[in-house]
This record gives C-alpha cells, sequence and structure tokens, in this order.
C-alpha cells in the first residue's frame, strides 16, 4: 500500500510527501528494488524542482546536490536488489548528472541502453548529457534514437507526455545539429518541435 501511494504522489509531484511514504516502504519491504527505486526517484524529482525553480541560490543549490546525492545511494540499492532493470541504472545516471558527474552518469546511462535499448528517455538523457559535454555529434545519434521511437510510440498513442517528450526531443536534436555545423538538420528539427 505504502509503495503504491507512495508512487501516486510522485506522479502528482508531492514529492516530500512521497518520500516520507516511501521511505515506510523502504523500512517494510527493504529487499524491493522497486521501493528503492521510487523512493529515489522522489527525492530526485525533488531536486530536480528545486533546481528549476531557484537555481542561482546558493543555499539552494546545496540542497540541490545533497539531494541528488541521496538519490544516487538510493538508486544504488535498487541496482543492488535488482541489477537488470534498466530504469534504475538510468535514474542513477539522472542523479549523477544532476551533480555534474559526467563519466559515472555516462556508464550508468550506457549500463540502461545496454539491458534496454528501446527507452527513448535513456537516449534523450544520455543525448542532453553529451550536449552539456559538447561532444554534438554522439549527442546527435542518441537524440535521433530518442525521436524515432518517441515519433514511434506518438504514432501508436497519442498522449501529452509523449508530445512532449517528442518535442524535447526535437529541441535537443536541433541543438546537437547546431554543433556539428549541420544548420538544414537543425531548421528541421526545430520544426518538428
Amino acid at each position: 500500500v505504502f509503495l503504491y501511494l507512495g508512487s501516486c504522489l510522485v506522479q502528482q509531484k508531492n514529492y516530500q510527501a512521497a518520500r516520507q511514504i516511501l521511505e515506510k516502504a523502504t523500512k517494510i519491504k527493504s529487499d524491493s528494488a522497486s521501493a528503492w527505486n521510487d523512493l529515489g526517484t522522489a527525492i530526485l524529482r525533488y531536486a530536480q524542482s528545486l533546481e528549476m525553480t531557484s537555481s542561482s541560490l546558493p543555499d539552494t543549490t546545496a540542497q540541490v546536490l545533497k539531494l541528488a546525492q541521496e538519490a544516487e545511494l538510493t538508486f544504488r540499492r535498487a541496482i543492488g536488489r535488482e541489477a537488470q532493470h534498466a530504469l534504475y541504472h538510468r535514474n542513477l545516471g539522472d542523479a549523477l548528472a544532476l551533480q555534474q558527474r559526467w563519466e559515472p552518469a555516462d556508464k550508468a546511462y550506457l549500463s540502461a541502453l545496454q539491458r534496454d535499448s528501446s527507452q527513448a528517455a535513456t537516449f534523450n538523457n544520455r543525448g542532453v548529457l553529451l550536449l552539456r559535454q559538447y561532444e554534438y555529434a554522439d549527442a546527435s545519434k542518441m537524440l535521433l534514437r530518442a525521436a524515432n521511437i518517441l515519433r514511434h510510440q506518438y504514432q501508436n498513442k497519442t498522449s501529452a507526455t509523449t508530445r512532449q517528450a517528442l518535442a524535447s526531443a526535437y529541441y535537443n536534436l536541433g541543438v546537437s545539429y547546431e554543433g556539428i555545423k549541420e544548420k538544414d538538420k537543425a531548421v528541421a528539427a526545430y520544426k518538428l518541435f
């Protein structure tokens, strides 16, 4: 019950309440990889929301870093219980990227892709990571894969979430094409955005 309630609270973006509930879930079922992953997700999403709303405040930056480190440890616990789950590795990559630990984040994304190469979010997140490191050619490959997967999903079912993810992938793809001086491809990607 705690696991389900915590997941619902994460979806409602009530991250602090979700964290409290999911901490109870991990105490009751300490061997549950999904409980640890969901707890890490609540912590990470809260950190990301703080970063987006008040990134220039020094106290907030320190708090975001601390939360990202907590999320990292929590995702590592999930992986320790169920190492083959690609989502846990992607989430670990997201926590590491938020800490600007690029190399370990990249390794986590690659680990996720080895386990499941059908997840657009993993290709997108790795592509964004590569953009941050100015590796535009590699980023464009990742982001093109993300866009292709999302375009296929969008054709099969239209949802606001898929539309948003597809728009984001096209925007990021345009940025990567600009980085490798492919202006025509960049404009085409931006038009799809």
